[in-house]
């Protein structure tokens, strides 16, 4: 059990159901990191779905992504070995995991040392293809040049439950800085451009719906922490765009604090690849884009991700 979880009363064991969507699969998952006192935070989807939307259908949810301490990571290693979870990308038949090559993991551990990479695990199921667990040690880029310890968000992590499960997540702040962190990276990254997830009206939908839960100490604590941690264009780029589409959705007052409609920042609203060291402007406008098909918005340069 981890160590800030409460008792709890006996559960019975997860018996895989072919109608679950993984969600067994998860809560194992969820199970075995307690047992395993590993620290840990659920991120994205899962907390979204199930305390958010508090509706599996109104949300899909794909990946497991885990916050851990970098210390940590050959614990949990073993305890998803244990569980049939594989570094490594899916065989073409769907029947096995390959290893990653030594390049890609190089190129990993040089340039993205704030995540690991995935751990997947075949799923032999017709409506589920993988199980996949996707681990960062730091919410945000290496080359953001931002130096946060993982500690600081799992020491204020909160106790939730997730798939019947005892589980941990980010404080409501530290979600809100995350969904806004993610978004602009995922916005303006060569890579996400390329596979066409760079934007997405779920992203804006996650922020807008932390922000109607949102109460004024989390409001506070999001501008301070943002100021503290060097994110704030990031903020910033993720608040004007969720108002384009959600207008009412951003508190006014934090709009203000952090001078989101300031004319200084805005040029900066439509540049991209600066994670990339490639920084660029776009020539079409921020709506056109999002509702482009992905294909449609080239970047006009490559990503160097394997």
């Amino acid at each position: 059990m981890h160590p800030h979880h409460p008792p709890t009363p006996p559960v019975t064991p997860l018996v895989d159901d072919p109608a679950d969507g993984g969600d067994l699969q998860r809560a194992k998952v969820l199970r075995a990191l307690d047992t395993a006192a590993i620290p840990y935070a659920i991120r994205k989807g899962p907390v979204m779905t199930e305390g958010v939307y508090r509706d599996p259908g109104a949300r899909r949810t794909g990946d497991l992504d885990v916050l851990l301490r970098r210390e940590t990571l050959p614990a949990f290693e073993q305890v998803v070995d244990g569980l049939g979870y594989r570094q490594g990308h899916q065989s073409r038949d769907g029947e096995r995991v390959v290893p990653f090559d030594r390049g890609t993991r190089l190129f990993w551990q040089v340039n993205l040392s704030n995540v690991a990479l995935p751990y997947i695990k075949p799923a032999h199921r017709d409506d589920v293809e993988l199980f996949i667990l996707d681990t960062c040690f730091s919410l945000f880029q290496q080359s953001s040049g931002i130096a946060a310890d993982s500690g600081d968000f799992l020491d204020r992590a909160v106790a939730t439950t997730l798939y019947g499960e005892p589980s941990r997540m980010l404080d409501p702040a530290d979600q809100l800085l995350d969904a806004c962190v993610q978004i602009h990276v995922e916005a303006t990254t060569l890579y996400y451009i390329e596979i066409g997830k760079d934007l997405t009206v779920l992203k804006f939908l996650d922020l807008a719906l932390l922000f109607a839960e949102a109460d004024e100490p989390a409001l506070h604590a999001l501008a301070e922490r943002a100021d503290r941690y060097g994110c704030l264009p990031s903020v910033r780029y993720a608040l004007h765009h969720t108002r384009q589409l959600y207008p009412e959705a951003v508190p006014a007052q934090l709009v203000a604090r952090l001078g989101v409609a300031d004319r200084e920042f805005i040029a900066g609203y439509d540049e991209y690849g600066a994670f990339d060291g490639e920084a660029r402007r776009w020539e079409t406008g921020f709506t056109e884009r999002l509702f482009a098909p992905g294909n449609s918005r080239s970047a006009g340069i490559r990503s160097s991700v394997p």
